[in-house]
């Protein structure tokens, strides 16, 4: 594999770990971001969530960073405009 393959192979990769953090928010909080929860669910090991985002405050920047250009929808449904008030059903 060239150098450019790999680059662009680990860019798709941080983009997937940052998006399966937004998924992860958008179910859980940004209480439940660690990298340790996106290891499992993107089937990597935390040390290689680690290495292409840094630290969880690092990895929470990203994710916050990729809600900031998220469509509409998706901050409505992160419930950024309105945290419920009572237990969904």
């Amino acid at each position: 594999m060239n150098m450019d393959a790999k680059t662009a192979k680990s860019g798709l990769t941080r983009a997937i770990i940052i998006g399966t953090g937004l998924d992860l928010v958008a179910a859980q909080g940004l209480h439940a971001l660690t990298l340790q929860a996106v290891a499992d669910r993107v089937g990597l090991s935390k040390s290689g969530v680690f290495s292409r985002v840094g630290s969880r405050e690092a990895l929470q920047k990203a994710v916050i960073a990729g809600l900031a250009g998220a469509s509409w929808p998706m901050r409505w449904r992160l419930r950024i405009v309105a945290p419920p008030t009572a237990q969904e059903p």
